[in-house]
């Protein structure tokens, strides 16, 4: 299996998804979701389901390790942007204004990224309401958490033969689930999707 957690699309290139069926290999991507995405949109999830209309959405983080250094390169950094940013609409169904991306390199930070949040939305009776959502993540260990997910999960998708990509693993795990066309879910959605297709029991039973 092959593991994308990078913005390079990988399983969202339909030829690279032909390819990796001809070959009899299985791709998961794009691009490991660890910190602020996944928890941006568990937000606009919830702001959908209240009923709440989204004004805006901004959100970057720091870092002091190499991966943010690599994204001083404007290309590796727009690149970025589209994987994060994708989540807005697909989970919101409307494109609200947004800025997320990587903003910049600071060496003393390390591994440790900061990440930040600010969420505007329209209550009832036209009420603003904001919200704000700071902290610190440590980036390699987040991400080596979910390689070890993708590695076991990597092997029961060869053992099956589901070659190409999984969207019901990338759904959860990625920032950009192919294959191409694929939509960010609410990771609830995603979490049991995934479980499912691992044969595992429903988490939360209703």
């Amino acid at each position: 299996a092959f593991i994308n957690m990078i913005p390079a699309l990988i399983a969202n290139d339909p030829g690279y998804v032909e390819l990796a069926k001809e070959k009899e290999l299985v791709i998961f991507g794009d691009d490991g979701a660890t910190g602020a995405t996944p928890l941006t949109a568990d937000i606009l999830t919830h702001m959908r389901q209240r009923n709440r209309k989204v004004i805006s959405v901004a959100q970057f983080n720091i870092g002091g390790n190499m991966d943010f250094l690599a994204l001083t390169d404007e290309e590796r950094n727009k690149c970025k942007e589209l994987t994060k940013s994708s989540v807005v609409e697909d989970i919101l169904g409307y494109d609200a204004p947004h800025f997320i991306k990587p903003t910049g390199y600071l060496e003393p930070l390390g591994d440790k990224k900061f990440i930040s949040m600010h969420i505007e939305v329209t209550s009832f009776n036209g009420a603003v309401d904001e919200f704000i959502v700071s902290g610190r993540i440590n980036d390699s260990p987040a991400l080596a958490g979910l390689m070890v997910d993708l590695v076991r999960l990597g092997r029961i998708a060869v053992q099956r033969k589901e070659f190409g990509t999984v969207y019901d693993v990338n759904a959860f795990y990625m920032k950009n689930p192919g294959p191409r066309e694929a939509k960010n879910i609410p990771r609830i959605l995603a979490y049991e999707k995934m479980r499912s297709w691992a044969g595992l029991e429903p988490k939360y039973k209703i």
